[in-house]
This record gives structure tokens, C-alpha cells and sequence, in this order.
């Protein structure tokens, strides 16, 4: 072997590299493991979510009694917005003393139930026989006046599965029949006129129909005449504007009795010839009026006239488009008001998102009117985007709003943006 001769050394690049070759059963074990491990960390999350929904509704109603009426009102919106937790609580808030708490409980629920249409139908199914047996948990709980509010929402259950021919849906129809028998009055044990005293005095009381029937009178049946009884009296006789039994054998003189004498009657003498004075008035037809409405279009203010856009009567609306120019509305505004007037909920709320992000008008006058909107779902929108207008005018005009406001979910709306305790 020669120096720099290398045949004898091996060549380290060229060496395999020795390893262990792993079944094929491990590779299927280890992922199984992946698998398994997957799932379990998305128990986690989803018992984390779950829990966490229980939590806060379990805070949300831990001090729930000692706040004020509005705080409470508040808080049920805010349980509300957690979805099937809050049945429960909603339900029971139907009894409570305050009648405006209890109102915004049974408006949320309602709120709830039309929301579950677009879930599937076993979803549906499960929300339902949650709120079932809710209000069957209250149900001897409800004072007299407001049995009503529960009847509606479990008749709306009914309407729900009524069509539907599996078993759980039978069995949910059938438990929604057994809580309506609850609510009636023949099987209710709750506070009623008889039994026990309302839970507000000034509430109308329901009427108690159980107990025994009127007496009613056999047909046909003889009456029972004693022996030892005096005849009845067939005639009777006047004396000083009174009335007296006269026995059948007694003999009536008659007295002071006169012959009628005709009575004369004169006549007063009737002239042959009567002067008539007829007054020439100019005939109208009953079935119109001089104009179409009751006063002058100049009176009303913006909004009543801009209704007036979506009238039958093809003269109102030309009147009330001549009357909005006359006071300064340009075509795009008189387009803008005709589409709020005649557009249906779902459009007058997506208006109120355009007008908002349209930079070429003054959103306030159009958002003042559409905030006294008759649809509640289009003042909720409209407050929602006056509240992002962080100025004196803006919150101004939600005070007043505040001031009629008598929806009790939009008065809670109010107060959260206004910061209202």
C-alpha cells in the first residue's frame, strides 16, 4: 500500500444508512392517537363554550332581584342575546311583579322563537321543548293577566309541529297540550278570584267558573199544592192604585160608574192658500269633499306629508310632491322619500344603512323621521347608528326619543346608549 493510495479505505458517502423499518400496524396506531387527540381537544373548546354560556348566565342572574326596573330590563336583553340559556330565565321573568319587566321578557322570547325558523328542524325541535317546559315550570307561577302571553308562544310551538308526524314531534305536540291545560282556568292552581289574592291587586282578575251549576226547573213536573192551602185568587180589584186578591164567591159592586161622554175636538181652521219661501242652495254630492284631506297640506310637517307619497290616490301623492318641492326637496330627495314610504321592513332598514354611508346628503333629518318608525326592528337600526354620532344634537334627539318611547325593548336600547342606570 502506497501513501495517498485510498482503495483500502471505505468510502463513508457510499455507506446505507442502517435504520429500524417500523410496521405497518405502528404508522395506523399513530395516527388513531393524532385522531383521538384531535377530538379530545375539541371537547375542550366546545365544553369551554358551553361552559362558559352557563357561567355568565349564572352571573347575569345571580343579583338580578336587587336591581332596578330598568337594570333589569337590561340584563334580560343582554341574557337574551346567549340564545337557548336564556329561556329559562326569560320564562321566569314573565311572573315577575314589574309588569314592564315581565312584558320585555315575554317580547324577547318572541324574538327568540321567530329566530329559530332558519335553524333545522331538529334544532327547532330541541329550542321548543326547552321553552315548554319552561313556561309548564312557571306556568301556576303566572299571575291571572298574563297567562295570555303564555298561552301565545306555546300556541306558536303547536303551529311549529303540528304537521310534523315523528315521534318526538307528537311527543313535544302532546306536552305543549298538557302546558296549555296547565294555563286554562279549569286546572290551573294559580292565584285566582276564589282561591288565593292576586300578585298585583290592580290587575284584572280571572273569572272562577268551577263549582256547582244554577238550579234548573223539571218540566213537566206539577207543582205541589197543599190541601190545607186557600184557593188562588182569580180577580183582582183597584183600591188606591193598589192591587188586592178578591176570593172567587165575593160579590164586587161597582161604584162612581159614568157614562163616557164623547170628547169634542176642535179643530183649528186651515188656511186654502199657504205661502212657501224656498231658499235656493246649490246642490252638492255627499260622496265628495272639497279637498282630500281635512286641513291644508301646508300644516303638516315632513314626515305626514312624506307618507302621504305612498297613498292610492294618484292627486294626494301629486299634491304632496308639489307641496315637499314647494318646501325645498330636491328629486333625489323626493325619490329617497317615496322609497321610504312605500318599502317593507327588511328595505327601510337597509335604506337607514345607505343613508348613513351616503356622503352627498345630511343623514339627520332622514334619520330623526325613520326613528319614529312604526316597525321596531327599523328604530332599533336607526338608534344603533344615531348612537355612533358622538355629538349634542345626536344624543338630544335620543333623550326625547326616550321620553315616548313605550316599547320596552327599545327603551332598553335607549338606556344602554345613553348610559342610562
Amino acid at each position: 500500500m502506497q501513501s495517498g493510495d485510498l482503495t483500502d479505505y471505505p468510502n463513508p458517502f457510499a455507506m446505507a444508512a442502517a435504520g429500524k423499518s417500523k410496521p405497518r400496524h405502528s404508522a395506523v396506531r399513530s395516527a388513531l392517537k393524532f385522531l383521538i387527540l384531535v377530538a379530545i381537544c375539541f371537547a375542550i373548546v366546545l365544553g369551554i363554550s358551553v361552559g362558559s354560556k352557563r357561567y355568565l348566565m349564572h352571573r347575569l342572574t345571580a343579583d338580578f332581584d336587587s336591581l332596578s326596573a330598568a337594570d333589569k330590563q337590561n340584563r334580560l336583553v343582554q341574557m337574551a342575546e346567549m340564545g337557548s340559556p336564556a329561556i329559562e330565565p326569560l320564562a321566569a321573568a314573565m311572573a315577575h311583579s314589574d309588569i314592564d319587566v315581565a312584558r320585555t321578557a315575554y317580547d324577547l322570547l318572541r324574538n327568540l322563537q321567530n329566530k329559530w325558523t332558519v335553524l333545522t328542524p331538529s334544532q327547532q325541535q330541541t329550542r321548543h321543548r326547552e321553552l315548554v317546559t319552561a313556561i309548564s315550570s312557571v306556568s301556576a307561577a303566572l299571575p291571572d293577566d298574563r297567562t295570555g302571553w303564555a298561552v301565545t308562544l306555546i300556541q306558536q310551538t303547536i303551529t311549529e309541529v303540528v304537521a310534523r308526524t315523528d315521534a318526538s314531534s307528537r311527543d313535544l305536540y302532546r306536552r305543549a297540550g298538557e302546558t296549555l291545560d296547565l294555563l286554562t282556568l279549569s286546572n290551573r292552581s294559580g292565584p285566582s278570584i276564589i282561591d288565593d289574592d292576586a300578585f298585583d291587586p290592580s290587575s284584572p282578575q280571572r273569572l272562577q267558573v268551577r263549582g256547582r251549576p244554577y238550579p234548573v226547573s223539571i218540566e213537566n213536573e206539577p207543582p205541589v199544592v197543599n190541601a190545607n192551602d186557600p184557593p188562588p185568587p182569580s180577580i183582582y180589584k183597584s183600591a188606591a192604585m193598589r192591587l188586592q186578591p178578591v176570593n172567587p164567591d165575593q160579590t164586587i159592586v161597582l161604584r162612581d160608574v159614568q157614562a163616557a161622554k164623547p170628547a169634542v175636538v176642535e179643530k183649528p181652521p186651515i188656511r186654502k192658500e199657504t205661502e212657501y219661501f224656498v231658499e235656493q242652495v246649490q246642490a252638492t254630492n255627499p260622496g265628495m269633499q272639497p279637498t282630500l284631506v281635512d286641513s291644508p297640506m301646508e300644516t303638516y310637517d315632513d314626515a305626514s306629508v312624506i307618507h302621504w307619497l305612498a297613498s292610492e290616490h294618484g292627486e294626494l301623492r301629486d299634491k304632496a310632491k308639489l307641496e315637499l318641492m314647494s318646501r325645498g326637496f330636491s328629486r333625489d330627495d323626493l325619490r329617497l322619500a317615496a322609497r321610504i314610504a312605500t318599502a317593507d321592513v327588511p328595505t327601510r332598514m337597509e335604506l337607514v344603512d345607505r343613508i348613513a354611508r351616503e356622503p352627498s346628503i345630511d343623514p339627520r333629518p332622514w334619520l330623526w323621521m325613520m326613528s319614529r318608525d312604526e316597525s321596531r326592528e327599523v328604530r332599533l337600526r336607526v338608534i344603533s347608528v344615531i348612537a355612533t354620532m358622538n355629538d349634542r344634537d345626536a344624543r338630544n334627539h335620543l333623550q326625547k326619543l326616550m321620553i315616548d318611547e313605550s316599547d320596552p325593548i327599545v327603551a332598553a336600547r335607549l338606556r344602554k346608549v345613553l348610559q342610562l342606570r
